[in-house]
């Protein structure tokens, strides 16, 4: 028997909204999709599930909750922290969790955010410890601008008119639509100003970024 979105929704817990958001951004899929114009949202979409699509969808849920990571990586990363970025910086997160607890092994991630297209995360720490971690969360802000936040694989700072957001092309719509300089600019650091892809960096408040 095949289950309807809205039933599929309620056996995983969560919404037929954000289960046509994981169809849409995620690595997982109904047994029947049947595109109306080519149109995941559109309203005749037919979308259906089986029985065994639910642990697979479930699976991507918790993923997408760090829920997983919090586990492994028990207590470098407090259970109670919040992620407010996508899960495909998950990676990113757990190979800094490795070199943190090298530093300092008291120290403890209390969450993390996306901000201009790159991962800030969040460190309670030994005070002793700070120049060390401050440039150890720097190194992977860096690497994020590299990484797509939804999947994990290669990706770039794309600069759209409302967001600035780092994605391979496959996810490259989620900042669309563009500003006329989109690939110009491949990193806005928290200080400075905006790098450029020539490698210069420009300074905040002079060159209108962010705006």
């Amino acid at each position: 028997m095949m289950l309807g979105i809205e039933e599929a929704a309620a056996r995983l817990g969560t919404s037929a909204l954000y289960l046509r958001q994981l169809i849409d951004i995620g690595n997982v899929a109904p047994s029947v999709l049947r595109l109306h114009d080519g149109n995941l949202w559109h309203e005749e979409t037919e979308i259906l599930f089986s029985d065994s699509d639910l642990p697979a969808f479930a699976d991507e849920i918790l993923r997408r909750r760090f829920t997983a990571l919090k586990v492994k990586r028990n207590p470098a990363i407090d259970p109670e922290a919040s992620f407010a970025f996508s899960a495909g910086w998950t990676d990113l997160l757990d190979e800094l969790v490795t070199e943190l607890v090298k530093l300092d092994q008291s120290a403890r991630i209390a969450g993390g955010k996306e901000k201009f297209g790159s991962m800030i995360v969040f460190i309670d720490h030994d005070p002793a410890k700070r120049v060390d971690i401050a440039a150890l969360k720097e190194s992977y802000r860096k690497r994020s601008v590299k990484v797509c936040d939804e999947c994990g694989d290669p990706g770039r700072l794309r600069i759209g008119v409302s967001i600035a957001k780092t994605t391979c092309d496959r996810h490259a719509h989620l900042a669309a639509p563009f500003r006329e300089d989109d690939g110009e600019v491949v990193d806005l650091p928290p200080t400075g100003g905006p790098v450029y892809k020539d490698g210069t960096q420009g300074v905040y408040g002079v060159d209108k970024w962010p705006s």
